[in-house]
C-alpha cells in the first residue's frame, strides 16, 4: 500500500504540551476544552502515577488546579494565543479538537494545506482512518510495547464533553476562576 501521505518536514515538529517558545517559526496548535484535558490528564495521572494517589477526581482538581502536578492548561493556551498568535500570526494555525472531531476531513485538509501538503481526498480519509483511536492504542502497544494494559493506554476515548460526568459544582467554579480567559482565548465562550 502507498504512504497515506509523503511529506518531508524540513524542521522540527514537536509533540504536544510544548509551550510557545520564540525560536517556534511556524505552528499548528490543537487545542481542546480545558474540563476536558483535565478529565484526560486525570486519567492518565491515575494510570500511571504510583507515588501521588488520589481518592479521585475531587482531589486531582483540586491539586491540579491548585498548580500542582507542572503542566497548567489556562497558562499553556495562554502562551499560545497570546505571545505565539501576537508573534506568529498568519504562520500559526488554531484547530480546536472538538471542530477537528465533527468534521475530521475539512479541519486535517486545512492542516494539510497549512503545511503546504498536497493531499487527495482518498490520502485524507486514510490518514483519519489511520488516526482513530483504535489503531493508535493498537500502534501504541505495537511501538511502544509499555501499554499492553488497555487501561493504561494514553489514547482512553477521544470524546468530548465528558468533563460533565467528572465535575462537581465546587470543581467547576473552581475551573472558571482559573481558565476563564483561556477558554475565551480558544473560542469556547465569548
Amino acid at each position: 500500500m502507498p504512504p497515506l501521505l509523503t511529506v518531508t518536514v524540513p524542521h522540527h515538529v514537536m509533540g504536544s504540551h510544548t509551550w510557545y517558545r520564540e525560536s517556534i517559526h511556524t505552528a499548528v496548535y490543537l487545542v481542546r476544552d480545558g474540563r476536558d484535558v483535565m478529565v484526560s490528564y486525570y486519567h492518565n495521572f491515575v494510570t500511571r502515577n504510583e507515588r501521588d494517589r488520589v481518592s479521585g477526581f475531587p482531589q486531582f482538581a483540586e491539586r491540579y488546579l491548585s498548580g500542582r502536578y507542572g503542566y497548567f492548561w489556562p497558562e499553556h493556551v495562554e502562551s499560545w494565543l497570546t505571545t505565539g498568535k501576537a508573534r506568529l500570526a498568519d504562520r500559526l494555525l488554531v484547530v480546536r479538537y472538538e471542530d477537528m472531531k465533527a468534521n475530521p476531513a475539512s479541519v486535517v485538509g486545512q492542516v494539510a494545506t497549512f503545511l503546504g501538503i498536497t493531499h487527495t481526498s482518498e490520502q485524507l480519509r486514510l490518514a483519519i482512518d489511520a488516526a482513530s483511536i483504535d489503531k493508535m492504542r493498537a500502534y501504541e502497544r505495537k511501538v511502544e510495547g509499555v501499554h499492553n494494559d488497555p487501561n493504561k493506554s494514553f489514547y482512553r476515548k477521544g470524546e468530548s464533553g465528558q468533563w460533565d460526568e467528572y465535575f462537581t459544582p465546587d470543581v467547576e467554579a473552581r475551573f472558571w476562576a482559573v481558565s476563564t480567559n483561556a477558554m475565551r482565548l480558544a473560542g469556547y465562550i465569548d
